[in-house]
């Protein structure tokens, strides 16, 4: 299975929504939010509290057309269940994180449809491709604090191998549960 763009700039498109004050990340006005506008964005959002956090993704939907159906039926009952880990972010992670997706944002060819960000709230629709000639769509919206995170990931994407549009529709949620073991 490729999710290859989709886990990411997933992780890139709510670091550079949750990064914005207020509204579109759109800082010129001219209607479009650029890669320089979303990694600016990124660079000054707030870092998470650090600590111990637990993560759920819960999946929604997948097709994957051209693959065999038992083979589809194995991975979506892998899949099927609440998928859940538990990390430790400390506030450097966070900052080498932020500065890598930056970085990786400013060599990506992304066109971003929509950001908008109220509060603790966003909601990112952008479109990229790859240099192999893939094609994703994106849509992720949700809520974010210092403590935790709740998104809903939409992602469409066209393989340039054939076979149809892969489509993937999660569930996360992320909650910090406390300090980290020492």
């Amino acid at each position: 299975m490729r999710v290859t763009m989709a886990l990411p700039l997933t992780a890139a498109l709510v670091l550079a929504a949750c990064g914005s004050s207020g509204g579109s990340a759109d800082s010129n006005g001219d209607g479009k939010v650029s890669t320089a506008e979303a990694a600016s964005a990124v660079s000054k959002m707030d870092v998470p509290l650090p600590g111990k956090y637990k993560t759920t993704v819960n999946l929604i939907d997948l097709t994957m057309p051209g693959m065999p159906p038992a083979m589809l039926g194995q991975i979506k009952s892998r899949m099927a269940g609440n998928m859940e880990a538990t990390y430790c972010e400390t506030g450097q992670d966070r900052k080498a994180a932020i500065k890598q997706m930056t970085d990786n944002m400013g060599r990506g060819n992304c066109t971003y449809n929509r950001m908008n960000v109220t509060g603790g709230s966003f909601d990112v629709d952008m479109t990229c491709t790859t240099p192999q000639g893939g094609k994703g769509h994106y849509t992720i919206n949700g809520t974010m604090t210092s403590t935790s995170r709740d998104m809903t990931m939409d992602v469409t994407e066209d393989m340039p191998q054939g076979g149809g549009p892969m489509h993937m529709k999660s569930h996360v949620v992320s909650t910090r549960i406390g300090a980290c073991d020492s």
